[in-house]
């Protein structure tokens, strides 16, 4: 099941969709978004911070093994900046267009061995308001 939520006055719209993964805050001004897998539009000279909730099976807290790891799926669109401790990332569109991907991993076993328990962000670049008007012109030729 999809929700989707357009912001008018900030220009973006946000999806959330309902699977068992790492959870995500996304804050939009005092605007508050959570939810498993999430979609974000941003144009290409926004930013976003998105933070994670972990949380167990019945939706209670739950710890993992070491520091969340980001990631961007094309760094010529998004970077990701993550906090120290791997619990909020700044989202920042790098100035190409199109859909990536922001990843966090972690590992759900706090023993010796590894659940891999990741979470994925889908954001989309568009493009910024226009600023300036360009020409081209055919080669001169005969009246």
């Amino acid at each position: 099941m999809d929700l989707c939520l357009k912001v008018d006055w900030s220009k973006r719209t946000v999806c959330l969709t309902e699977r068992p993964v790492v959870r995500f805050l996304l804050m939009l001004g005092n605007f508050k978004v959570e939810g498993e897998h999430m979609n974000v539009t941003l144009n290409d000279t926004q930013k976003v911070k998105a933070s994670i909730t972990l949380v167990d099976v019945k939706g209670n807290p739950a710890q993992v093994d070491g520091v969340p790891v980001w990631e961007s799926s094309n760094e010529e669109l998004l970077s990701v900046t993550p906090e120290a401790d791997g619990m909020s990332a700044t989202i920042s569109a790098v100035g190409a267009l199109g859909t990536g991907q922001v990843k966090v991993g972690a590992d759900a076993d706090l023993g010796a061995g590894t659940t891999q328990l990741v979470g994925v962000l889908d954001v989309d670049v568009i493009a910024s308001e226009a600023t300036a008007i360009s020409f081209a012109v055919s080669t001169p030729e005969p009246a």
